[in-house]
């Protein structure tokens, strides 16, 4: 890393923080990328292709493609597992950085990946889903005095500590990401307790492990399956309002791709609305309403029935009277909510939230600027947003970024 460049720290390895790490890189700046999480690619990285006979502009691929461009690009350091704890001075910042050990040596990534499908220790070895995750396999912080316990002679030394390191920046831009809704939170519909409910984000991390969109109690290939959408989202009763805009299409998708895999299989959408496909053409939803059983309705309740199948409980709305349909695969499209670590961030930068609790935008036209010199805001930051959408925010904040530090007009 050249110290007479100019340094811009991105917090955030999301699709959002990778597209500004690497446009500001190809400025010739110094880059410091932190990313909480042991893997880099946020929530984005675990989905997979949805083409069926063609592209369906999902957008899994590129964010492949960027990652890995990130990890080759010599002016960006890449910091995992790694928080910023203090933020001092004003422009250029001094910020100090905490991070959990990585144990990222071949011999401790070898001890790793032969622990990992017997750890005791539920997700107390933890995988990559990309190919281009370096490190692939990472030790879960939160769990290592368990470890200590069970895998104290695997030769593993669990016994290193977190370290801090002072970092100075010209320029910070904040892509901290969401935090999907939590489906316990909606306890009618038995997630965490009927193996066969299951998130979209779920499902993309069994097609990683099976290569198919399969039940999660036995991994066979669904041949009733339900969609939900607006899990969490446009709910007045929990104070989310706010559409995720992303659930329609990307639903749509994964069903299309369910029903490529075995066209015999029925797939029904519960919904209220059909928002935006996105980029896909009107003949994709024809597609979708010729494959599909639409319901406009929301399900109140789902029990349980024989053979892990699953009854959707539906309320009719003339007289109230309830209905069944049984099921043997439920996905939940839950919502894009507030990054969880906001509060903290806004404390910690001196920032404002909004009443939804994410970042607030000072400008209709210019969302990316802060009231804080050098600082700006990219991606789910400011609300729901595609990997598309959150691609373009975060040039938009690198526009801003570049301009503030005289590299750009």
């Amino acid at each position: 890393m050249n110290s007479e460049r100019r340094t811009v720290m991105v917090i955030g390895g999301g699709i959002a923080g990778l597209t500004a790490a690497r446009d500001l890189a190809d400025y010739d700046l110094n880059i410091h990328l932190v990313e909480k999480e042991l893997f880099l690619g946020g929530h984005a990285i675990t989905y997979n292709c949805k083409a069926t006979d063609e592209c369906r502009q999902c957008d899994a691929c590129t964010v492949e493609k960027i990652l890995k461009y990130v990890l080759e690009h010599p002016n960006i350091t890449v910091h995992l597992g790694s928080q910023v704890v203090d933020i001092s001075g004003g422009a250029p910042y001094t910020l100090t950085v905490e991070q959990a050990p990585l144990f990222a040596s071949d011999e401790e990534q070898s001890i790793l990946a032969q622990n990992y499908a017997s750890c005791p220790v539920p997700d107390g070895i933890r995988k990559g889903t990309s190919a281009n995750h370096i490190p692939f396999y990472a030790v879960n912080p939160a769990k290592i005095s368990e470890l200590k316990e069970s895998m104290g002679s695997s030769g593993l030394n669990l016994d290193q500590q977190f370290s801090r390191q002072t970092l100075n920046a010209d320029s910070v831009i904040l892509a901290s990401g969401f935090a999907p809704f939590n489906a316990e939170v909606k306890t009618t519909y038995g997630y965490g307790r009927l193996p066969n409910v299951a998130t979209g984000l779920d499902m993309e991390v069994l097609k990683k492990e099976t290569g198919h969109y399969v039940r999660p109690s036995d991994q066979r290939a669904p041949q009733k399956v339900a969609f939900i959408q607006c899990v969490g989202s446009r709910n007045e009763q929990l104070g989310h309002l706010w559409c995720s805009h992303v659930c329609c299409p990307y639903a749509l998708r994964m069903a299309e791709v369910m029903k490529s895999q075995n066209p015999e299989t029925q797939i029904s959408v519960y919904y209220m609305d059909i928002q935006n496909i996105g980029k896909e053409s009107p003949l994709f939803y024809n597609q979708c309403k010729q494959d599909l059983e639409f319901i406009r309705t929301i399900p109140v309740d789902i029990y349980a029935g024989d053979d892990d199948r699953l009854l959707v409980s539906t309320m009719n709305d003339d007289d109230g009277s309830l209905t069944s349909q049984e099921h043997d695969l439920v996905v939940l499209s839950v919502g894009i909510m507030p990054g969880r670590d906001n509060r903290a961030l806004a404390q910690l930068l001196d920032l404002d939230l909004n009443q939804d609790d994410f970042f607030h935008v000072q400008n209709e036209l210019d969302t990316t600027t802060t009231q804080r010199p050098g600082v700006f805001l990219a991606g789910t930051t400011i609300g729901p947003k595609s990997i598309s959408e959150s691609i373009a925010h975060a040039g938009l904040a690198v526009r801003e970024a570049a301009k503030y530090l005289g590299v750009s007009k």
